[in-house]
């Protein structure tokens, strides 16, 4: 977590990142899984909307599922996919996933 953007200056939060790398593999639920250098844990702010927590991973079998087959489509930018986006394709795809994605907690940018 680097913090309000609109309290602290982007450079500094670059900078804190930079200083301290928090790699997918040092994720419990990421450390395991045949993407984790790819997926790299998903994006942490989404993470955080929707599980509470920016270090676990909107994920399970049906994201390592869609994700491995639509690489070997050769579709690299699905890695940027949201996770409901990814939700959907698995839905689509007809693989056993949950029917949508609660939020854990309300995303700011909508309230503002």
């Amino acid at each position: 977590k680097v913090g309000d953007l609109r309290e602290v200056a982007f450079s500094r939060a670059l900078a804190q990142v930079r200083a301290a790398p928090h790699p997918a593999v040092t994720l419990e639920r990421c450390r395991d899984c045949p993407l984790n250098t790819l997926c790299g844990g998903g994006c942490r702010s989404e993470n955080l909307q929707y599980t509470g927590n920016a270090d676990e991973p909107v994920c399970g079998p049906w994201r390592v599922r869609v994700l491995s087959e639509l690489l070997a489509e050769d579709r690299p930018s699905a890695l940027e996919w949201s996770a409901p986006q990814l939700l959907s394709e698995a839905r689509a795809r007809g693989f056993e996933a949950p029917e949508t994605l609660e939020p854990a907690i309300p995303s700011r940018h909508l309230l503002e």
